[in-house]
């Protein structure tokens, strides 16, 4: 940039590129989050074991900059900060952010640990209208036996009753219908792009959907099988 007469005098700054090397410290704890919160077959109480799992570390590198310890800030020790304490700050308002935003999900701990984790639990200090199923449920050593053995899908899918275990069926259902939406949007319109190329703007908005839909399901498609049981048109041409 001094070869080109346009000089940063920002990297002539050693304040300035302390909080340089702690922005980029932060940001890759940041990123590494985020690649944890997406991806297929997470389930909602997985999701909040990474968020909480992180505050923990926020707590940590807090207490740690107000002492001065840089371990687990490989960029910013590189610089020897006159003053850990200004970043501390910055982790603490990072932490009460992250107290605010998922809020909502902390108030759903105890649904969490029902369904991913029922035989730990008291049923007496569960709702009333779970208690005398998850009884049930914790006494039965066959099911206990299996949930270890198991996904938690199909422990629920096929090893429960919905007959003896109605209530925490249901509650299995709505548990599972949440998930990390934003991922889900991203692949759809990512899968969007490839398949609505420039090559292929002829594509009418019910082809879109359907190739969409057969882009983003879990099922295989059996191509061979639905080509050679296609009806063949005869064109006019070939006449």
């Amino acid at each position: 940039m001094e070869e080109k007469g346009k000089p940063v005098f920002h990297l002539n700054d050693p304040l300035w590129l302390c909080d340089l090397a702690f922005l980029v410290d932060i940001t890759q704890y940041l990123n590494n989050l985020n690649s944890k919160l997406q991806g297929k077959n997470l389930l909602i109480h997985n999701l909040f074991d990474f968020i909480c799992a992180f505050e923990r570390k926020l707590e940590i590198w807090e207490k740690q900059l107000i002492e001065g310890n840089l371990y687990h800030f490989e960029t910013l020790s590189k610089h020897s900060p006159p003053d850990t304490g200004v970043y501390a700050i910055e982790i603490n308002s990072l932490r009460k952010e992250f107290e605010n935003r998922f809020k909502d999900l902390r108030s759903n701990i105890v649904n969490f640990a029902i369904f991913s984790n029922p035989f730990s639990l008291e049923p007496i200090e569960l709702p009333e209208h779970l208690q005398l199923e998850l009884v049930d449920m914790q006494c039965n050593q066959d099911l206990k036996a299996k949930f270890n053995d198991v996904t938690l899908m199909d422990f629920y899918q096929k090893y429960l009753s919905s007959s003896d275990y109605p209530n925490l069926i249901k509650h299995c259902k709505m548990m599972a219908c949440l998930f990390g939406s934003t991922y889900i949007c991203e692949q759809l319109f990512s899968q969007m792009k490839l398949v609505k190329s420039k090559c292929r703007t002829v594509l009418t908005d019910r082809h879109l959907e359907d190739t969409l839909r057969i882009a983003t399901t879990d099922m295989e498609q059996n191509i061979d099988h639905i080509v050679r049981h296609m009806r063949h048109q005869s064109s006019s041409m070939s006449k």
